[in-house]
């Protein structure tokens, strides 16, 4: 990601209970840091969908944080209203 800095990401999940979901982590994004979040979005419009892909990029982020650990994958509600299958994390 460009804009969401790994501190930043690191931010938006330090405080959640454990265990969290990938979808938290982007609400808390979205919170906390509103035009990173949209800086980063803005980055990807030229993308299908560009709320999808960018949404992807910060399951890769968080699977590359070393203070997370992947756990189960479970539906939970996205930012669209929808339930989709996403993973879920553990803070080591």
């Amino acid at each position: 990601m460009t804009h969401l800095t790994d501190d930043m990401l690191r931010a938006c999940f330090t405080d959640l209970p454990q265990p969290f979901d990938s979808h938290a982590v982007i609400r808390e994004a979205m919170r906390r840091f509103p035009q990173e979040y949209v800086r980063e979005l803005y980055e990807n419009v030229g993308q299908r969908d560009p709320i999808q892909f960018t949404h992807a990029l910060f399951g890769k982020a968080l699977a590359a944080h070393p203070a997370l650990q992947k756990d189960t994958r479970e539906p939970s509600m996205n930012v669209r209203g929808s339930d989709t299958d996403n993973q879920v994390w553990r803070r080591q």
